[in-house]
């Protein structure tokens, strides 16, 4: 709030330099903690909202449960009330509540008072230096944000009218949001539908590959697929683990390490950590080449699956990753595709039946079975789905930009920075 300091129309105060107009209150002068609890047994049933049913960061519900089918205490509330995660503040779990109902004792039930429009309270609830205050904390297994210091946070407050315009702007953005949530929602759908489709040769492309009736079909252990398709062994199509660091290598040698934790579902964290090969994990052993494609070997039903692009090209992967490597009859975006597939899915849940660990083999691995058409038609069904995820990634990096947009403006609009 400094970069306001001997601006027109602005005046310093204990939390620095805000508008002229605007007050500086505390927390508890803005807002209220309710306490109205309701006891499961001696009501009907009300919607519950569990702390698992707010989504970090966005604002969101993801689900709720009956209070009928509870035994503790739960918390009442209303419409336009906050609900505010005390336990483990640093997940930033906050919602604006929709519907009347009860929720964990673990979450804060907080109301506007008379001063303070309550989608205004809401965003106040959003920022970081709210956020900063709710952890500094007592506990610390099970660390909770502390009322009594949340609520002598003081709060510059703006006059009703500008906090409902500032609220107006705010929800103008989480609007955009969500509308391109429900955008990346649908074309996750198309995607998982042209799979389905497209994998098992449901659906065809025309082209010289297809010289059989697009209905002629044979059946085979992991479904039904084409006539004029393969059933392949991976080991007859790719390379797995094909090179690897051994005793021979320098041990000066830096590289970037992938490991199981940093790939999820076909994305890689961004900070990868770089050792020095005498230093280095004892599983930083597996080097992946541009086309090779990441399976995780352990908890591979949790689909830790990766394509190598040209920027990963050298790097070392964990011995947790079989690395496959086409060896020629297989389109590697094509073999990255099939094994986020349904069919490849099934062949691992049969694999981890009734072991204890979830964990597969290199042997498990060269046995999964794949379908194959011919690379034409292999490279026009790796197209199609590579341009799917091009335009999902796409909605993704507009949805990251608007949330983007959203802080900076939070950032100037709640401080005065900017005026409405």
């Amino acid at each position: 709030m400094t970069t306001n300091k001997n601006k027109s129309g602005y005046k310093h105060t204990k939390i620095g330099w805000i508008p002229k107009e605007w007050e500086v209150k505390s927390f508890k002068e803005i807002a209220e903690k309710k306490g109205k609890t309701l006891n499961p047994k001696d009501s009907t049933s009300v919607k519950c909202i569990e702390l698992e049913h707010i989504e970090q960061e966005t604002g969101r519900i993801l689900g709720f449960t009956e209070s009928n089918k509870l035994l503790s205490q739960k918390n009442k509330f209303i419409v336009s009330n906050i609900l505010f995660g005390k336990l483990r503040p640093y997940l930033r779990k906050f919602w604006y509540a929709e519907f009347d109902g009860v929720c964990s004792s673990e979450i804060w039930v907080l109301s506007n008072r008379t001063n303070t429009d309550s989608k205004f309270l809401f965003y106040l609830v959003n920022t970081d230096r709210f956020i900063e205050t709710a952890n500094l904390t007592s506990g610390t297994k099970m660390p909770r944000s502390d009322w009594g210091v949340v609520s002598t946070l003081s709060i510059p407050l703006p006059p009703m009218r500008e906090q409902k315009k500032i609220a107006e702007i705010l929800s103008t953005w989480d609007e955009a949001i969500e509308t391109t949530e429900k955008l990346i929602a649908a074309q996750e759908q198309r995607k998982k539908w042209l799979m389905q489709q497209l994998l098992t040769g449901k659906t065809r492309f025309s082209g010289d590959w297809s010289s059989t009736n697009k209905n002629d079909c044979k059946k085979t252990k992991i479904g039904s697929i084409p006539n004029d398709w393969e059933l392949s062994k991976m080991k007859e199509v790719v390379l797995v683990d094909s090179e690897s660091i051994n005793q021979d290598y320098n041990k000066e040698i830096t590289f970037n390490y992938i490991s199981l934790s940093d790939v999820q579902l076909g994305n890689i964290a961004d900070n990868l950590k770089s050792y020095n090969l005498k230093n280095a994990p004892s599983r930083a052993r597996r080097i992946v080449r541009k086309n090779d494609v990441l399976l995780s070997t352990v908890r591979p039903n949790l689909k830790g699956f990766l394509f190598i692009g040209a920027n990963l090209d050298g790097f070392i992967a964990s011995t947790g990753f079989s690395v496959l490597r086409s060896n020629g009859r297989i389109e590697p975006k094509y073999l990255y595709a099939y094994i986020f597939s349904y069919p490849f899915e099934k062949q691992i849940e049969a694999l981890l039946v009734g072991s204890n660990y979830p964990a597969i083999n290199s042997s498990e691995v060269k046995s999964l079975s794949i379908p194959l058409p011919s690379l034409p038609e292999q490279e026009r069904i790796a197209e199609v789905l590579s341009t799917q995820d091009e335009l999902i990634e796409g909605l993704r990096d507009e949805k990251q930009r608007l949330v983007e947009q959203k802080r900076g403006l939070m950032q100037v609009l709640l401080t005065g920075k900017v005026r409405v």
